[in-house]
């Protein structure tokens, strides 16, 4: 009698936040950040722009290595191209423009310094 026992199915469990087979691409672009935060040029600005065939991971790269750019000081924002704008060829640009602005208003004192200067 098997009544009250659990079922032995072997299951695949797959992490949400888990990314196989892309560390060369995660590195790559933690590598770019080191770069540039290790430049002698006085204010650091950089953009990485990452394109690809849909479906092909972009977004899991990025969501990863945001996680590790963060933890090293980073500022980061993102854009997302969306096929039904496509009107709006720098829809993705302005996306991360506005998501930038955003996180500036969340900072202390920053929104008045954007303010005077704007």
């Amino acid at each position: 009698n098997l009544t009250g026992r659990a079922s032995a199915t072997p299951q695949l469990c797959i992490a949400e936040d888990t990314l196989y087979g892309r560390t060369q691409e995660v590195s790559c672009l933690c590598e770019v950040f080191d770069r540039a935060m290790s430049a002698d040029r006085g204010i650091k600005r950089n953009v990485v722009l990452l394109s690809g065939y849909t479906g092909s991971g972009k977004s899991s790269i990025v969501r990863k290595a945001q996680q590790d750019l963060i933890r090293k000081g980073a500022r980061f924002v993102s854009g997302k191209f969306d096929s039904m704008q496509q009107v709006y060829p720098l829809s993705a640009v302005i996306s991360a423009v506005d998501n930038f602005f955003k996180h500036l208003v969340q900072e202390a004192g920053v929104s008045d310094e954007v303010r005077s200067a704007v």
